[in-house]
């Protein structure tokens, strides 16, 4: 090769490198939390980036660790797998945590977050409230409920709804079959004419009590709460679906057909106990065989209701007794930090897209609803080992300052300090 040509060949893969390197610093904003992971770093540590049907997915891995399986792990009823390593909390396959790719101070402190704890998760962008697809969602809503209001006035039907047989979404649930889509996810591409304010659903009800400006911000049916439910969904399908990363059946579950593989859901405004890891080592192997969602954190609930699991567990992490117990779950708000198998995924899928019920509500309250009339089998860890952190404004729950809703949950040692 002619030495000119060299030269313009080795000023282009210059060129590109620096672009690189720029675009990352545009998206980090570097400031004094990151002057430990300089940009060659982060370019080691970008293991991944694609696009899911509009959704982007950055994967980022942790520090490197030591991978031998945990001795104290090996007769848990439900232990980690090989894949089941310290970098997903030594319970999951994968992590994913949803965040606005406009919430780059969230996605700072989610990095400091990961790097303390060697984490690697990946992140998807959420969908921001004012979209197209909120918009025709809001819209077919507010078609429903006023054809289910002009029933009710003629006499031809009540404002309630029917579930799906139970055993259809068990059989659907438990099986490898695709899902497809649902009457609900076909009105994210059908616009209507924009509508009036909405209210919250409750129970197996289709409609919310009138809007009135007075009400209570909880009980609006905001674009935010359906952004909201929608990102969520998207994950839930990916998971439900197998096809949120190649890695969704891989080690243990690869090989075994009954080894549910396991995600864990975040939100981007979290902070963790830094002992999580043997926190969730004490309780992990009380889980049945077959369950559908743990709670990592929650809100305006009282989780302890139910009676904590008991059993042959490894040895508690401190003198006092565990850290952390396993409850059945009773009624757990917030969807900052949750577990799902991929059968759990699917069942909460196939609840969640049911025309009737589909967007009607804050996912939160949806989900506890399903928890509460006996559809999910739910636990939740007392006391929450991954809480919101509520230091910014939020982008869903504008009460409480606009930092969300009033309840505040401590850490007892959190890594950032909540």
């Amino acid at each position: 090769m002619p030495p000119l040509t060299r030269r313009l060949v080795s000023l282009a893969c210059a060129a590109t490198l620096v672009a690189s390197l720029l675009s990352i610093w545009a998206i980090f904003d570097p400031s004094p939390l990151y002057l430990k992971l300089d940009t060659s770093g982060l370019l080691n540590r970008i293991v991944s980036f694609g696009a899911h049907d509009g959704h982007r997915f950055w994967t980022y891995s942790g520090d490197s660790h030591d991978n031998s399986t945990d001795p104290s792990t090996a007769a848990l009823a439900y232990p980690p797998s090989e894949t089941r390593q310290p970098k997903t909390l030594g319970i999951a396959d994968n992590i994913y945590v949803l965040s606005l790719p406009r919430r780059v101070d969230r996605r700072r402190s989610m990095e400091r977050l990961r790097q303390t704890l060697g984490l690697q998760w990946t992140y998807v962008d959420a969908t921001d409230a004012d979209g197209d697809a909120i918009h025709n969602i809001h819209a077919h809503i507010r078609s429903r409920r006023t054809s289910t209001e002009e029933e009710v006035v003629n006499g031809v039907s009540d404002d309630t709804f029917q579930w799906p047989n139970a055993s259809i979404i068990d059989t659907k649930a438990l099986s490898g079959l695709p899902l497809g889509l649902a009457d609900s996810d076909y009105c994210v591409h059908d616009p209507l004419p924009a509508l009036a304010p909405l209210t919250c659903a409750s129970k197996n009800y289709v409609m919310g009590p009138p809007f009135d400006a007075g009400l209570p911000g909880y009980m609006l049916l905001t674009p935010a709460k359906i952004a909201c439910w929608y990102s969520h969904l998207e994950i839930i399908r990916k998971v439900a679906e197998g096809g949120a990363g190649d890695d969704m059946k891989s080690g243990e579950a690869a090989n075994n057909p009954q080894a549910d593989a396991v995600t864990v859901v975040l939100e981007d405004d979290v902070d963790m106990e830094r002992d999580i890891h043997a926190r969730l080592r004490e309780v992990w192997g009380l889980l049945p065989g077959e369950w559908d969602i743990v709670f990592l954190g929650h809100c305006w609930s009282n989780e302890s209701y139910y009676p904590a699991l008991r059993g042959k567990q490894t040895t508690p992490v401190n003198d006092s007794g565990p850290r952390a117990n396993l409850h059945p779950s009773f009624a757990p708000k917030c969807t900052h930090a949750y577990a799902l198998t991929r059968t759990g995924a699917r069942r909460l899928l196939l609840y969640l897209r049911h025309t009737p019920f589909a967007y009607s509500r804050a996912l939160d309250q949806a989900i506890s609803w399903l928890i509460l009339s006996g559809k999910l089998k739910a636990f939740s860890v007392v006391p929450s080992v991954v809480v919101q952190r509520k230091i910014g404004h939020s982008d869903i729950d504008t009460s409480g300052r606009g930092m969300g809703s009033m309840w505040r949950d401590r850490l007892e040692n959190g890594v950032l300090g909540s």
